[in-house]
């Protein structure tokens, strides 16, 4: 099966969301220096950082965490849009997983039961 991607991957390169580079082998939507630039929060190492300040007296909330902060301007950010607009769930998906073994190293969810996503716009 992986000579099928190789193959396919030659014929039809992928590119890196951002720069439009050729993605490696081993890389998914972004190269490794777009997904360097990202904008990361860094949130979840924070305790009373302003995302959970935010919250404080509407809801209970534990703790907060934020993956990047969205920057029309940073190439890194263009995995947005497709995700948003649902043309591809799997951008979300892949983001997703990357963040939650971030997580996971820094014991971000310890003690947690459960997740609750929180949309930061009003109108959602």
């Amino acid at each position: 099966m992986r000579w099928i991607k190789s193959l396919a991957d030659c014929l039809y390169p992928r590119q890196c969301l951002a720069c439009g580079q050729r993605l490696p082998a081993e890389a998914q939507y972004l190269c490794p220096t777009c997904l360097a630039t990202l904008p990361r929060t860094h949130l979840h190492t924070r305790p009373s950082n302003p995302m959970e300040r935010r919250f404080r007296g509407l809801i209970p909330v534990e703790r907060t965490a934020a993956f990047v902060f969205y920057a029309r301007h940073n190439p890194g950010c263009a995995f947005f849009p497709p995700m948003k607009s649902g043309r591809d769930v799997n951008i979300g998906r892949y983001f997703g997983a990357l963040y939650a073994r971030e997580l996971m190293q820094d014991g971000f969810f310890r003690d947690i039961d459960l997740l609750i996503p929180v949309p930061l716009a009003p109108h959602k």
